[in-house]
């Protein structure tokens, strides 16, 4: 008994359940659904712009809300292909700068005719747009940097992909902008210590320093892309290399170098290891008074001198020592061309010595001799030949270059 009353409950239940399926399908098939956010599509836009240089503005609505009745099949495919709705206002034909209210008509998905289905209501009925004239410029990006670099680093200059971008919009709004704006601030808040690059969005700002914030004008891109350089700041000491001769030593030498040291930036892993920047080479023999020896400052690639001129003063001083000058007698010419002759035609040069003050009073000069080395010459005629001064022996010092008058036949 139990048995039967518990089969004819199973039964009840299928029989109510398919006179509700009957009743929802066969007696009241068709039903309403509310669709919003339907997009709003301007047909004929791009022909408003090319061929008419206008422009839309001022939009009251950028979406629609359509209810539609139909049956519960179609409503449910219609729902499910919701983003292939589009309200559609056909703006092709106008050529006058105005306010306009245009109604507009719903494009269905393809598998849906017309005739399928009904739009019983619509929200807002019309959609109100302006007609503007369309102006596009050029217009230059400026950078500022929004925060800071780790002590001992220094920021370069922001340096952009692109330094100019192109606006269109109405001609009232883009007449207005000035330049584009982009901000680099530091990485969560950390001062930087390594060169950043990133995409940054864009600002227009106008003539008085003000943000322009009109959603009708466009870019011709939406991110520049900035690049940050950071440099190592160090300061390092300028020295020389001394090419001693025979009359000087380490201990008798002293040098002052205006600047002592000099501040450099550059790319961190080129300036780390930096612990001085040579001038390069004093030759000892070249120095013939105390006159200052202006030097140019070389950098390595890529490194950069910080606030101060390119060039070093270099004063060198001897102590202990005194010059002289000798008239040297004992010329000769070497390596003469075969089959030519070489004529002398100086008696004596005057050449500069230094060397201890005892050295210069009681040195033997009959000792030293000059020559000229004519291997480099071939074509006879008058010259001026460099001279190697020869000194035997002690701490004395020839001082300059010399040449000697010759005549070759």
């Amino acid at each position: 008994m139990k048995k039967d009353k518990i089969f004819d409950l199973i039964v009840a239940i299928i029989i109510a359940l398919g006179l509700w399926m009957y009743v929802v399908t066969v007696v009241t098939p068709d039903d309403d659904i509310v669709i919003t956010d339907i997009p709003v599509v301007f047909a004929g836009e791009n022909t408003l712009r090319s061929e008419n240089n206008l422009i839309l503005t001022n939009r009251s609505h950028r979406t629609v809300t359509v209810t539609f009745h139909g049956s519960r099949i179609l409503l449910k495919q219609l729902s499910e292909e919701r983003d292939s709705i589009t309200a559609v206002v056909d703006v092709e034909t106008l050529t006058s700068e105005r306010e306009y209210a245009s109604g507009y008509e719903i494009q269905l998905p393809t598998f849906l005719r017309s005739d399928q289905i009904q739009m019983v209501e619509y929200s807002p009925k019309t959609i109100q747009f302006t007609v503007e004239k369309m102006a596009t410029r050029q217009i230059q990006v400026h950078g500022i940097f929004d925060g800071s670099v780790v002590d001992g680093y220094t920021a370069g200059d922001l340096v952009y992909d692109q330094n100019v971008i192109k606006i269109t919009g109405p001609a009232e709004w883009v007449e207005q902008v000035s330049y584009a704006q982009v901000i680099l601030g530091s990485e969560q808040d950390r001062p930087l210590s390594r060169t950043t690059t990133r995409d940054l969005g864009i600002t227009l700002i106008s003539k008085d320093g003000e943000p322009v914030r009109n959603e009708d004008i466009s870019l011709s891109t939406n991110t520049v892309q900035v690049t940050l350089p950071v440099y190592l700041e160090k300061e390092l000491p300028l020295t020389v290399e001394h090419i001693y001769d025979n009359s000087t030593n380490a201990d008798n030498t002293s040098v002052r170098i205006e600047p002592a040291s000099i501040t450099v930036v550059g790319e961190p892993d080129l300036v780390r290891d930096l612990t001085s920047i040579s001038l390069g080479s004093l030759d000892h023999s070249q120095i013939t008074d105390d006159s200052p020896i202006i030097m140019p400052i070389v950098l390595p690639d890529g490194v950069q001198i910080k606030g101060q001129g390119a060039t070093a003063s270099v004063r060198v001083a001897f102590q202990g020592l005194d010059t002289t000058t000798v008239s040297v007698h004992n010329l000769s010419c070497i390596d003469v061309p075969e089959g030519r002759k070489v004529t002398v035609l100086d008696q004596y040069v005057p050449i500069l010595f230094r060397g201890a003050a005892e050295l210069l009073t009681d040195y033997d000069y009959t000792t030293i001799s000059a020559t000229a080395d004519m291997s480099e010459y071939t074509i006879p005629g008058h010259y001026d030949v460099p001279l190697t001064v020869i000194v035997p022996q002690g701490d004395l010092a020839a001082l300059g270059s010399y040449t000697l008058s010759v005549e070759l036949k």
